[in-house]
């Protein structure tokens, strides 16, 4: 995914100035599960990303809804994260833990839950990449940008154009 500052004075990339890139962090080269073991049978109904300028870098409001298919409870709920992040907002019971964030309560077999969290990825050089695990199989993942100064754009996905979100227009993918 590449989400580039427009108007900036730097040189081209794609046609654009500087560029962001999201991208999913392989498992393993064969392509093996991500899907934690404590939570065997999670999968995410939808996942929104939205991506705004900050400073020093992005500031990424991040919506997860995630539903446990069965025929296990998981034991906690695990959740991908890009690395070196700072902490913005996330809800209790989650605990940061080893690169991610994890809710400790056991989902049951057919329960939901929803997350919502807000992290800054300090960027220091563009293109800026911003990698994760996808640790879940994914129904929808929608990237959303609502800055002028933002492009979005990512590799094997589908642009579904640009829509009017509050009064200001947002460039899903």
């Amino acid at each position: 995914m590449d989400l580039s500052r427009k108007g900036a004075p730097w040189p081209l990339v794609f046609l654009t100035a500087t560029s962001i890139v999201l991208g999913v962090i392989p498992w393993s080269a064969q392509g093996a599960s991500q899907t934690p073991s404590v939570a065997p049978d999670v999968e995410v109904l939808w996942e929104h990303l939205a991506f705004m300028p900050v400073p020093d870098g992005l500031r990424i409001v991040h919506v997860t809804h995630v539903l446990n298919r069965g025929p296990r409870p998981a034991l906690r709920v695990p959740l991908g994260t890009p690395r070196a992040i700072r902490w913005v907002e996330f809800p209790a019971p989650l605990v940061p833990a080893d690169g991610m964030i994890v809710d400790p309560r056991p989902l049951a077999v057919g329960e939901e839950r929803q997350y919502a969290l807000v992290y800054d990825l300090p960027t220091l050089s563009t293109p800026w990449v911003v990698r994760r695990p996808l640790l879940y199989f994914t129904n929808e993942l929608w990237l959303w940008t609502e800055s002028p100064e933002l492009s979005l754009r990512a590799l094997h996905s589908t642009p579904v154009g640009t829509e009017e979100s509050v009064g200001a227009p947002s460039q899903p993918m």
